[in-house]
């Protein structure tokens, strides 16, 4: 059985939108690249919500984060990234999990 990494989550902040940045690029660069020619910063900024985004934390250093949207009759997950260090631990998984055990619906 793999042992899950402790973890704490905070709302994200306009102190955070670099971190997000960096993590999201770092992760999607090549996708985008691939389909749509190049990153695309102003994108990214566009879309970016501090409301909607939890920092994940562990051992006080940034970790990863998700975003999701509260629509009338479902939550959408946006985006959840781990970082490299981090992922192949079950934070994603336990994070997904806690979103749907807590969804009102």
């Amino acid at each position: 059985m793999q042992h899950v990494v402790m973890y704490t989550e905070h709302p994200a902040t306009e102190a955070d939108y670099r971190y997000c940045y960096n993590l999201c690029r770092a992760s999607m660069a090549q996708l985008f690249t691939r389909h749509w020619g190049g990153w695309q910063p102003a994108s990214f900024r566009s879309s970016f919500d501090p409301v909607n985004t939890t920092v994940i934390r562990i051992s006080n250093r940034r970790a990863g984060w998700y975003s999701t949207r509260d629509e009338p009759d479902h939550l959408y997950l946006n985006d959840i990234y781990v970082s490299s260090r981090y992922r192949g631990k079950g934070i994603g998984t336990k994070i997904i999990r806690g979103i749907i055990d807590s969804s009102r619906y």
